[in-house]
């Protein structure tokens, strides 16, 4: 059997072969109601080895489905959902992620750029023109560097361009994201792109968080909110209640992260995935999300996500609307062509006629396309794009 793909992977696609078949994609995002009482901590830990992660909440719709989902299973309104305080910037506030934005992980270690030795500051600026780093006090004013959300770019994708602003570190943070932009990643791979000619220091999105961390300040903060009257306070973790002035009524309220209440988990079955990857990396990566054992992410009965198959025109109808958000125009799905056919990873075969029958020997997997009246696209298994996982049922 020629099948043009090295031996590991091929035990575990045909090991695939046998997996449960997938319904079709009917209950999109579902809150669920744990009535075990768990810091809010334990509570994220626990809703991402069973569920997706602590329950998001983007829009006054999502808010309605979640009252109403505690509606129906609930004697209590005290539960811990997914906002908590930034580390970086203690007046903004973040939703936890199941996979988090590629933007805030610590960068490689051959794209640090130090100057020097960082001090006992939380910030970082580049020096222009030797494109070194330094760490600042973040009340400073600085120039800084945006860059836009999108493909195409360096470390982060998308564009970098300097504000000639000078404003504090948070204070341009905030204007980046304004912007549907980020402070920007500045790694080694961006520095020819960076001004040749200036004598400047401006501010990049690298901060130092409350754990003596480095990160990327990559994500915006979400605009939906509903907080109770006096919040949020000085606490960190966030909690939906019943409102003190009206009991029919829901707010947001900050507490202690580590009081013990109930709390609410969601599941979502397709997860978008903002880093570039060969296709075969892609599916270990969505192999290794959330994995019951993580010394074996690759067992067939451990993983919980698989590359997305994608079966119905209804299932593509969604799966495309989850992708606007990649940072590459096309992202990988589980489609594969292997021993003379196509298949999808979940063992299903695959309905289409304007699949090739006999493709180039290195074009032989899917990608799903953001825009364009042909969703279907087959590309070189070794190129790196964004990639979509599906939650195993």
């Amino acid at each position: 059997m020629n099948s043009n793909v090295p031996g590991p992977f091929l035990v575990i696609f045909i090991v695939v072969f046998v997996s449960t078949a997938q319904c079709e994609l009917q209950d999109r995002k579902q809150f669920i109601c744990v009535h075990e009482m768990k810091t809010w901590p334990e509570a994220r830990n626990y809703c991402r080895s069973r569920h997706t992660d602590l329950a998001t909440v983007r829009s006054p719709k999502e808010a309605e489905t979640l009252l109403q989902s505690i509606a129906q299973n609930s004697y209590t309104w005290q539960y811990w959902f997914g906002l908590h305080r930034d580390a970086a910037d203690p007046s903004a506030w973040r939703w936890t992620e199941l996979v988090e934005d590629p933007a805030l992980a610590a960068p490689e270690p051959t794209h640090w750029l130090w100057s020097r030795e960082p001090d006992g500051h939380n910030c970082t600026h580049v020096l222009l023109p030797s494109k070194q780093w330094e760490s600042l006090m973040c009340s400073a004013h600085r120039y800084f560097f945006c860059r836009s959300r999108g493909g195409g770019g360096g470390g982060g994708g998308g564009v970098i361009h300097l504000v000639e602003k000078k404003m504090n570190w948070h204070a341009a943070r905030r204007y980046c994201e304004q912007r549907n932009q980020s402070l920007a990643t500045i790694t080694a791979a961006d520095a020819g792109g960076l001004p040749q000619d200036a004598t400047i220091t401006a501010w990049i999105g690298l901060y130092r968080d409350e754990d003596d961390e480095w990160k990327w300040a990559g994500k915006p903060q979400t605009g939906f909110r509903n907080w109770a009257p006096q919040h949020p306070d000085r606490q960190d973790c966030v909690h939906i209640s019943r409102s003190p002035q009206d009991p029919s009524k829901f707010v947001w309220m900050t507490d202690r992260c580590q009081l013990r209440l109930f709390f609410l988990c969601y599941n979502e079955p397709l997860v978008l995935v903002r880093e570039n990857k060969t296709w075969e990396e892609a599916l270990a990566s969505c192999r290794a999300l959330a994995a019951d054992h993580d010394a074996e992410p690759d067992a067939f009965r451990n993983h919980r996500y698989d590359l997305a198959s994608l079966l119905s025109d209804s299932d593509y109808a969604y799966a495309r609307t989850q992708i606007q958000s990649a940072t590459t125009d096309e992202v990988w799905m589980g489609l594969r062509f292997l021993a003379g056919g196509w298949l999808w990873v979940n063992g299903d075969g695959v309905q289409h006629d304007g699949l090739p029958p006999h493709p180039e020997a290195r074009r032989r997997c899917g990608a799903l396309a953001k825009s364009g009246d042909d969703s279907w696209t087959i590309r070189d298994c070794s190129e790196r794009r964004n990639f979509l996982c599906l939650q195993r049922t």
